[in-house]
Parts: structure tokens; sequence; C-alpha cells
């Protein structure tokens, strides 16, 4: 498993030049180059090719990975904490397990990187985990690597697994961690970039790049490519305040909404890209059913959407989050909502993250 192969530096997959459909193909002419033609296609023209990999397949190679590596860098996403912790990577890699919280840059200004980290630490532990450490980074301004550098060249562990759910940000943090002169790997939003296990040396050990694991119930998995990437921030995420009254609705685009039965007051963090839109109760379902384009947060290519209720009663300083997509914070008063979201979709009710702010 473990010896050197002809492999493409991009996503790690095995190249071949027999088949030019399946995954790994170089053209035979470009003997010696180590990208296999989607990514070369998807670095350079930014073509969109879905994954090939089934969920069982990916948790195979993060179960490989874990079991052949000392340590495991397991990268959560605190925007989408809902969406990006895995509870089946966490039973695999605890006893080796560190936690990178990626993508701090684009927390709201307002977040404090000790509060977040003291926030992430006590909701592991309420799941059982015990992370050896906790790493705050931004892989895009390189916030928090070097800390993580030193403790991964004192630790010196022989193989270093990085794991994480897609789009969690696994290979630009294995991008800021290799030396400036090696091959690069691949790195775009869309989803299942990484097909194998890609094996870096690093400071006289390996780093193993992982492919990310399918999340089960988060909103990304109801929209087409093209949607999905407005999920991903680009900037740090809006923070909204909301005074509702008692049967007024906030709709999250065409994505879902929640239906207020109390009057009061909703901090509300997700993506710019989503259109929040405020309207009363008896009007919400049917907007949702039509999505009219003016709303956004889907197309006319993304599957249908089959929608379900859920009650939520909330106390001031809980957040409610929805996988994929953000969550909202109670201030001031509890309330009773009502969410209608895609069926499917994860949903939890806990402290808030951004506690006094």
């Amino acid at each position: 498993m473990w010896s050197k192969i002809s492999s493409c530096t991009g996503c790690g997959i095995k190249l071949q030049s027999e088949s030019p459909n399946s995954p790994g193909f170089i053209p035979s002419q470009t003997e010696g180059k180590s990208l296999c033609k989607r990514c070369y296609r998807l670095t350079h023209y930014g073509e969109l090719a879905p994954t090939p990999l089934s969920r069982e397949a990916e948790l195979k190679l993060a179960k490989n990975a874990i079991s052949h590596s000392q340590l495991v860098l397991m990268l959560i996403d605190p925007i989408d904490f809902a969406g990006t912790l895995s509870p089946e990577l966490i039973r695999l890699a605890q006893g080796k397990l560190a936690v990178v919280l990626t993508k701090m840059d684009l927390l709201p200004p307002i977040a404090r990187t000790q509060e977040v980290v003291a926030w992430c630490r006590e909701e592991l532990s309420r799941r059982g985990a015990r992370a050896q450490a906790i790493f705050p980074i931004s892989s895009k301004n390189g916030m928090g690597i070097s800390r993580l550098s030193s403790f991964l060249r004192k630790r010196a562990p022989s193989r270093t697994a990085i794991v994480g759910v897609t789009n969690v940000g696994k290979s630009a943090l294995l991008e800021r961690l290799l030396p400036q002169a090696a091959p690069k790997p691949t790195i775009s939003t869309l989803a299942g970039t990484t097909l194998d296990l890609n094996s870096r040396p690093y400071h006289g050990g390996h780093i193993l790049d992982t492919p990310g694991l399918t999340p089960e119930g988060r909103m990304d998995a109801h929209l087409c490519p093209s949607c999905q990437t407005k999920l991903i921030p680009s900037s740090p995420i809006s923070s909204m305040l909301y005074e509702l009254d008692g049967g007024e609705a906030l709709l999250f685009g065409s994505l879902g909404c929640l239906i207020n039965h109390n009057q009061t007051v909703l901090q509300v963090y997700v993506p710019g890209s989503i259109k929040l839109h405020r309207t009363n109760a008896e009007k919400a379902p049917a907007l949702l059913a039509e999505a009219p384009r003016w709303l956004g947060g889907s197309c006319a290519k993304c599957p249908p959407k089959k929608w379900e209720e859920q009650e939520f009663v909330l106390e001031p300083l809980e957040d409610l989050a929805i996988a994929g997509l953000g969550w909202v914070s109670v201030r001031r008063m509890p309330t009773t909502v009502q969410a209608i979201l895609p069926q499917g979709i994860r949903t939890q009710v806990r402290s808030a993250m951004l506690q006094k702010r």
C-alpha cells in the first residue's frame, strides 16, 4: 500500500492511460507529468466533475489512513460544526486525535478565537471525544499554521492522517504545510476533489491527505454542483439581527425557513450568498414551493426537494444549527420555532457558540 506508485499529485489517484473516462487518466504523450486529466481541467478551466467514490469507499480509505497513522488531524469547520463533525471519524481516531478548526477567518468579526476553541472543546467532550490539542487556523491567510507545524515537528509521527468531511479544507491545509517547492494538491469548491490517499513526505515522516467523507444530512446534498458552491463562504459570514413577532417567518433563500411562534430576537449566521427574506407564516410554505428566482438558493438543475417540519423550543443563548447552512442564536427571551427544511437535514440545538455577543 505504501510503496511508491505513479499517482496524481493533485488528488492521489493512480495514473493510467488506457481509459479516458475513468479516474486517473493521463494521455500517454504526457508521460512524466503528474496531474490527471480531471485535476488538470479542474485547475485550469474550473470544470466540475463529480467524485466517482461511494461513501463506503471514502470511509474505507479514511479507516485505512487512520489505522496506519500515529496522529490524526481531524478538520472541523466551526461555521458548519453540525455539518462537518463526523462521529464515525471521531470514534476511529480516539487516542490519537488532534482537532483543526478551519476557516477561522470566515467567522464574523465579533468571534473571539479562544472563545470558539473553548466552545469546541466542550462540544467534543459532550460527545465523549478528547483531543490532544485544538488548532484554530486559516489556510487562506496562514493564521495558526506555524503553531500547528511546530506541534507536528515536535511530535514527529512517522505518519499523520488528515481526515474530515468534504469541503472542510484538508487539501488547503496540506498545501500550507508542505514546502513551497513541493507538488501541490488540487484545491477546489467541488466536493470530493481528493480521490485516494495522497501521501507526502514531511519532516522525516509522511502526511496522508484523505478523500473527504460525504456527510449525511447536509444541505449541499439537495443542490446541484454549481449551487453547492454558494454555501461555501469566501468572505466572513453575515450576522443579521431580526426582531420577529409571533406568526412571522424568515426564509433562507429557497433552502428552508423558520416560522416563529412568539415574539423574539434571532441572530442569524449564514453565508452572504444566502438571501434572507422576512415574511408572514402563511406565505412561507408557498414561497418555498415556488422557489422564485429572486429568492435564490437553488436553481432548476437542483433536485426537487421534499419538505419536512420540525418544532424546536429554544432558550436565550441557545443556537439552532442547520447542517450545511449555518445557525441562528436566540436572544433576550425563549421562543418556539417551526423549521421547514429539506427532508433529512440534520439540526442541532446547542449552547451558543458566541455567547455574550
